[in-house]
């Protein structure tokens, strides 16, 4: 097998089903506009719907599945092999789509970034089960993303590997501003134990801002300043 083969084999037969999404009107029966897209609903009855200009068409995961388990044919045990995906599972859809949205030529590019930080293959598909959308990343933000959690907090690949959602996170916005406050709140000890990052950053913003910054009254205001200083001194000049 060819080294282009095989780096398109991280992904598995997954690439089988793109031929769904690239001709959708043979499974709705008529052809739908360019700009289709799915919204995902966090209900247990997850339902997927998808839009066009001329109206919207809504159905059950387990229609798209059915009809995924013809186009993938034969190749079901490679998919579970390879990637780990269920045909069943609602992730494996997002997993469809973010392969239909990207080139092999940009997937792979994507992954051999990974795997230029020690990511092997194996933890590479790992995290694309995790988080298919990690994929639709890119790459500036992927690499800016790593190299902070790697090398300046000093995180483990593992913890990469089972939290890959960290890297889509806005790293202006999000990501560094929080690492700011919780270092500001190490200096000041103003908690007795230090929390995971991990946690701290998946919180919503509002739950952030009452757990470490609204609840320290006396040093709120700086606290604040540190979060979100860039956007108050923009706003001032």
């Amino acid at each position: 097998m060819d080294p282009d083969s095989r780096k398109a084999t991280i992904c598995g037969s997954i690439f089988e089903t793109t031929r769904i999404l690239r001709n959708p009107h043979s499974i709705f029966g008529s052809r739908l506009a360019p700009n289709t897209f799915f919204q995902r609903r966090q209900d247990p009855q997850t339902k997927a719907r998808v839009f066009s200009r001329t109206g919207s068409h809504r159905f059950r995961f387990g229609i798209w599945f059915g009809y995924c388990r013809g186009a993938i044919g034969s190749h079901p045990k490679t998919l579970n092999r390879d990637v780990g995906f269920s045909i069943d599972s609602r992730m494996f859809v997002h997993a469809v789509y973010t392969v239909s949205c990207l080139s092999t030529v940009t997937l792979t590019r994507k992954l051999e970034l990974f795997r230029s930080f020690g990511f092997s293959k194996e933890e590479c598909i790992e995290m694309f089960r995790r988080a298919p959308g990690l994929l639709r990343t890119s790459e500036v933000k992927l690499k800016l993303g790593i190299e902070f959690f790697m090398k300046y907090i000093k995180f483990e690949k593992s913890v990469l590997v089972h939290r890959p959602s960290c890297l889509m996170h806005s790293m202006e916005k999000r990501v560094i501003p929080r690492y700011r406050v919780l270092q500001l709140i190490k200096v000041k000890r103003l908690l007795k134990k230090e929390p995971s990052f991990i946690s701290v950053l998946i919180l919503p913003e509002d739950e952030f801002l009452e757990k470490f910054i609204s609840r320290f009254r006396d040093n709120a205001e700086e606290l604040l300043v540190t979060y979100r200083g860039d956007i108050l001194d923009s706003s001032e000049e």
